[in-house]
């Protein structure tokens, strides 16, 4: 069986009436967790794991389907 990082469901979802905070914010965690939104044009300018993730969110926002993704970061 191969090591196993990470195993994430991601979805597509609009939700109208969200806040969307311009800068990092700390999760209620309180585990010191910082937090930001970036615009969905901007992913390939920032370090975002899993690597496949930014390439998935703008395949899902294009989409309506499920997509099955098997990504290994640690090779």
């Amino acid at each position: 069986m191969p090591e196993l990082h990470e195993h994430g469901m991601y979805y597509a979802v609009e939700a109208p009436g969200v806040i969307v905070q311009d800068d990092a914010f700390t999760g209620k965690e309180e585990l010191g967790i910082r937090y930001q939104w970036v615009n969905i044009d901007e992913l390939d300018h920032v370090n975002i794991y899993p690597k496949a993730l930014g390439t998935l969110i703008r395949e899902l926002a294009q989409t309506d389907g499920i997509k099955h993704v098997m990504n290994n970061d640690l090779e």
